[in-house]
């Protein structure tokens, strides 16, 4: 529905890509490079990162929108509200 632009890497990312590339099994470092890369995998589990997708976001909306027009109308016509059945139910 919506074009994404392309994501740039995070700074996070771009070290995770370093340090794979530099992981050597005859390095006598080894494991501690290793070590390392296990962290920053772990720094990017918990990257806050997340937003709100724009499908999303368009689906809120509309549900809102349809809302406020039933509640118009009965308003206007005098019926007693319905308008909680034509929610979408969460998944």
């Amino acid at each position: 529905m919506f074009k994404r632009k392309p994501k740039e890497p995070s700074t996070l990312e771009v070290t995770i890509e370093a340090a794979l590339e530099a992981l050597d099994p005859h390095d006598p470092d080894y494991s501690k490079n290793v070590k390392t890369v296990e962290r920053l995998y772990k720094l990017k589990e918990v990257d806050p990162s997340r937003r709100v997708s724009p499908d999303t976001l368009a689906i809120v909306l509309g549900n809102l929108l349809g809302i406020a027009l039933i509640i118009t109308h009965e308003r206007s016509h005098i019926l007693t509200t319905k308008a909680k059945d034509y929610l979408i139910k969460p998944r």
